[in-house]
């Protein structure tokens, strides 16, 4: 859904939470790899016009990136998406979407909270954000939530699964879930089955 003008700037200005769970960290892919996008690979033409590389998405762009891939994760991991973002020159580029919403919300993110997600999706290639927690919830000050338990939201980002009365957690949300808490990254599943 698109976000409002006033929800932007409540995002830009504190406390929110968006759908992301898919969109989102393409964007990230995008602007955290984005220098890896035209590298010279042996064998394979040039790319100068495109938006992006024929095996982007796919665990082959990371296969023929191996060493510049792991680089660029530890860059991101010892800093943030920032400086990248900064970087940046408003090209196309095949992932970034929604740049007026994703670029403010990915650099209120720390670099390993957005590198944990990438790492798994450079890997496997785009289809692994498939399972992804529905909501990312930003970071900003506690905050409590009535009539919740717990009701007490962490002052970092995080991640949340909603699930209502017949919803189950599924295989691929339960890894993301494990890979997320091994990383340090708070994720709760809200059950909304009592909701009014």
């Amino acid at each position: 859904r698109e976000l409002s003008q006033r929800n932007l700037a409540r995002l830009r200005a504190g406390r929110g939470a968006l759908h992301s769970e898919n969109w989102l960290w393409t964007s990230a892919f995008a602007l955290g790899f984005r220098e890896l996008y035209w590298l010279p690979l042996p064998g394979r033409l040039p790319t100068a016009h495109r938006s992006g590389p024929l095996d982007l998405g796919t665990p082959a762009f990371y296969d023929s990136r191996r060493v510049e891939a792991e680089a660029a994760l530890a860059r991101l991991t010892a800093e943030s998406i920032a400086p990248l973002a900064a970087a940046w020159s408003g090209e196309r580029l095949d992932g970034l979407v929604r740049a007026e919403v994703s670029v403010p919300v990915l650099t209120a993110l720390d670099g390993p909270f957005i590198a944990a997600v990438l790492r798994r999706m450079v890997h496997e290639g785009w289809a692994a954000a498939r399972g992804l927690p529905d909501l990312l919830v930003l970071p900003g000050g506690e905050a409590r939530v009535p009539d919740a338990v717990p009701g007490k939201l962490p002052n970092t980002a995080f991640f949340a699964e909603i699930k209502g009365p017949t919803d189950q957690v599924r295989d691929g949300q339960r890894r993301w879930h494990d890979q997320l808490l091994a990383a340090k990254i708070h994720v709760e599943i809200w059950d909304v089955s009592d909701m009014k």
